[in-house]
């Protein structure tokens, strides 16, 4: 997979596509954490896991499903994520590691980073983003 721009309409971040330019890869933001999702670029997200708020986390899932699917995993063959986030689905993490075999980490932009892009994109103050961290 190579690094693409990201969709801002989809608000998929870090994103990257495969070599065929069919499937993504991506970070996508919610109110507490992150999403790494993956699907056809023209279609709906056919994986969707909740990384949690932990850049390391978002990180080693990320570079996992990159790994998967630079094999050729089908998406019916990934593991299905029973609790959020991934952190709390330790029988899912290592079955996604087990698929993926040794990988390289992908690199995946500041989380940080992601979600104040997010917040500008949305006209979100930053007064309205820290009452929703208390």
């Amino acid at each position: 997979m190579k690094r693409a721009e990201d969709d801002i309409e989809k608000m998929l971040f870090n994103r990257y596509l495969s070599e065929d330019g069919k499937i993504e890869v991506g970070v996508w933001t919610t109110i507490f954490g992150f999403r790494v999702r993956a699907g056809f670029v023209d279609g709906q997200p056919e994986l969707d896991y909740c990384a949690g708020a932990d850049q390391g986390e978002v990180e080693r899932i990320f570079s996992a499903v990159v790994a998967c699917i630079d094999k050729g995993l089908e998406w019916e063959n990934f593991p299905f994520q029973t609790r959020k986030p991934m952190l709390n689905n330790p029988e899912c993490m290592a079955e996604l590691l087990a698929l993926a075999g040794p990988h390289e980490q992908v690199p995946v932009v500041p989380v940080g980073a992601i979600r104040a892009l997010t917040y500008k994109i949305n006209n979100i103050s930053p007064e309205t983003a820290k009452s929703w961290e208390s």
